[in-house]
């Protein structure tokens, strides 16, 4: 249950509103009851003055009242209300003079030379009192009842503490909605991994209305299930063209073995059939193994600093004779030293796999011209020729795995399997090449290779 977030978004909220509710609901009470006496204190310490400059007119009388006559003097001071009284003590703690209201069980006051010279507050009870020195050795005693105020008070608390609580409720409630709708994208994050897992690649993540980071998760994780969805395709019709390769050579090798041979003859030339489709297949299985390193990540790189104008010069004098006995000339301008740190085999493979194709796509009396140069901090190596060229709805294609445009390709009796530009594209790639391609037809093909220097 506690690891569910939707639950652990709940209750850290409701700690924290909690909190602050109980902050804000004591720091209420205590202002409301901080001002409720300060009040009370302030009618007290008014009603204590009166006493006092009363008992001050009468004894500067140079005439002294009688004990008897003393009260009446007071009484001006007696209120209405039942809930204020006085009592004069004098230094025996007599009360001296009582107003009415004054109860009878008060508890003697504090020795008069205890009292501050401003006087204390205390309470007593369902009292506040506030007591005072007065000449003589008097005490003076003011108090109100306040059960009605304590009463007000704890309905006050009551009312905030109902307050609080609906408050709480409400949030909550607020909160499991909101959070509710916001961890509603992750609900369908799970559901669309879920249906790609089961194998619905075209399930997506719908991002609208999801927040700004969740519906850059969401796009992100749609980039990764479309590149998904394009390997696993890929997969497949990589696996099924594989197949569809190896079924034909396959065929002929068992219709050979299967058909016999009557003399030496016939079996000399079934032998020869099955050795050149054996070999078909092994150059192919090669060059199969060979993506599937790249595909794997286990292709390893050796990289040394290499001359890469003498490398290429010597890939094109290795097929110069190829391309004699097609009767197709071959132009180098190779800028002398560009050096780049390469992976020599591989990409010795990757320039013999450029200028054999051009060949191969070029007719009797055509011309292939390679360049090598630097520019931009990168080695530019072109090859380019006057072939048949590649349709214009080919070119986004050519460097996928047994892709063969039927205009612009040569067929399998050349040994052309449509995997050669598909290595030479995951070898640049290897190596931080960009490999480009330009392409007319009838008119030639340019394959430009950029290899960075650094």
């Amino acid at each position: 249950m506690f690891r569910s977030i939707l639950v652990r978004l709940q209750l850290s909220f409701g700690f924290l509103l909690l909190v602050a509710l109980a902050v804000v609901g004591a720091v209420s009470y205590n202002l409301q009851r901080s001002n409720v006496y300060s009040e009370i204190d302030e009618g007290l310490l008014n009603r204590t003055k009166r006493i006092v400059a009363v008992l001050a007119r009468i004894e500067s009388r140079e005439q002294q009242p009688s004990d008897e006559e003393m009260p009446a003097r007071l009484r001006v001071l007696d209120d209405e209300e039942s809930d204020r009284f006085y009592i004069v003590y004098d230094e025996d703690d007599r009360a001296v003079f009582r107003s009415p209201h004054a109860p009878e069980d008060m508890a003697a006051p504090m020795a008069w030379e205890s009292i501050p010279r401003l006087g204390a507050t205390r309470a007593a009870g369902d009292y506040r009192e506030r007591i005072s020195r007065h000449r003589r050795d008097q005490r003076i005693l003011v108090g109100r009842d306040i059960s009605q105020h304590r009463a007000g008070l704890r309905l006050f608390l009551l009312r905030l503490c109902l307050v609080g609580l609906s408050v709480f409720v409400l949030l909550m409630v607020g909160c499991y909605v909101l959070s509710r709708r916001a961890l509603r994208p992750i609900g369908e994050i799970s559901r669309a991994a879920t249906h790609i897992s089961q194998g619905d690649l075209e399930e997506r993540i719908d991002t609208a209305g999801s927040g700004l980071e969740l519906a850059q998760l969401g796009d992100v994780l749609n980039e990764t299930f479309d590149k998904l969805a394009d390997a696993y395709q890929r997969q497949r019709q990589f696996t099924s063209d594989a197949a569809h390769e190896l079924r034909t050579p396959i065929s002929v090798i068992l219709s050979e073995v299967q058909c016999g041979a009557d003399t030496l003859d016939e079996y000399e030339q079934g032998y020869a059939v099955c050795e050149k489709n054996a070999r078909a297949m092994k150059e192919l299985v090669n060059r199969l193994l060979e993506l599937a390193k790249f595909d794997g990540g286990t292709a390893s790189l050796t990289k040394e600093e290499t001359d890469v104008s003498e490398m290429v010069g010597d890939c094109v004098e290795q097929l110069r004779s190829a391309a004699e006995d097609k009767a197709v000339a071959i132009d180098t301008d190779i800028e002398a030293a560009v050096v780049a740190h390469v992976d020599v085999v591989l990409m010795r493979q990757v320039i013999q796999n450029l200028v054999s194709n051009a060949i191969s796509y070029t007719e009797g009396g055509g011309r292939i011209d390679v360049t090598v140069k630097k520019a931009n901090g990168s080695a530019l190596i072109s090859v380019r020729d006057t072939g048949i060229g590649i349709a214009a709805e080919d070119l986004p294609h050519i460097f996928k795995r047994f892709y063969r445009a039927d205009r612009s390709r040569v067929e399998r009796e050349n040994k052309h399997y449509g995997l050669g530009l598909a290595i030479t594209h995951e070898i640049a790639m290897a190596h931080g090449a960009d490999l480009s391609v330009k392409s007319e037809l009838a008119e030639g093909t340019e394959f430009v290779l950029e290899i960075p220097l650094g």
